[in-house]
C-alpha cells in the first residue's frame, strides 16, 4: 500500500495539476512524507525522531528549494540509503518476487479454498457413503416394513 502511496506523490509531484507550479517547499514536505527513515526502521521519515532524520529533513528541503528534481533526489538518496528509503521495491532482479508474491498466494488461495468446497460434501453423505437412491425392490420392501409396523 505504501508503494502505491509513494507512486502517486511522486506522479502529483511531477506533474501540477492545471499546469500550476507547485511550490518547492510544498513538493519537499511530500517527498519528506513519503520517504522511510534510513534510521528509524518501519518510520517514515517525517516520524523519526533521530538528530540524523532531522539533518537529511534539512537536507532534502534545501535540494528540492534549490531546484534539483524530486527524481534526481531519489536516485541519490537509493544511491546513498539504498532501495528501503523509497519504501517499494524496484521492478527488476530479486525484488519482482515482492511485487508478483501477493498475488501468486491470493490466487493459490482461492485455488484451494474453491477445491476444499467443491469436495466438500453433506452430512447424510458422509455418513453412508454407499447410501444412493434405491431401487424399487428396497422400495417395495420398505413400504412392506412399514406397513407391518402399523
Amino acid at each position: 500500500m505504501q508503494h502505491i502511496r509513494f507512486t502517486l506523490a511522486l506522479l502529483f509531484l511531477a506533474a501540477p495539476a492545471s499546469g500550476q507550479v507547485r511550490e518547492p517547499d510544498a513538493v519537499a514536505n511530500a517527498l519528506i512524507e513519503e520517504l522511510q527513515s534510513p534510521f528509524c526502521p518501519g518510520l517514515n521519515l517525517t516520524s523519526c525522531p533521530s538528530p540524523q532524520a532531522a539533518e537529511l529533513r534539512d537536507e532534502v528541503r534545501s535540494r528540492i528549494i534549490g531546484g534539483e528534481s524530486v527524481e534526481e533526489l531519489s536516485a541519490d538518496l537509493v544511491r546513498r540509503f539504498g532501495q528501503g528509503v523509497l519504501g517499494r521495491p524496484t521492478w527488476s532482479g530479486f525484488d519482482i518476487l515482492a511485487w508478483i508474491t501477493p498475488g501468486v498466494l491470493l490466487l493459490l488461495a482461492t485455488a484451494l479454498l474453491v477445491r476444499r468446497l467443491r469436495r466438500h460434501q453433506p452430512v447424510a453423505a458422509r455418513a453412508n457413503p454407499a447410501a444412493g437412491p434405491i431401487s424399487p425392490e428396497q422400495r417395495e420392501r420398505l413400504q412392506s416394513a412399514l406397513d407391518a409396523l402399523e
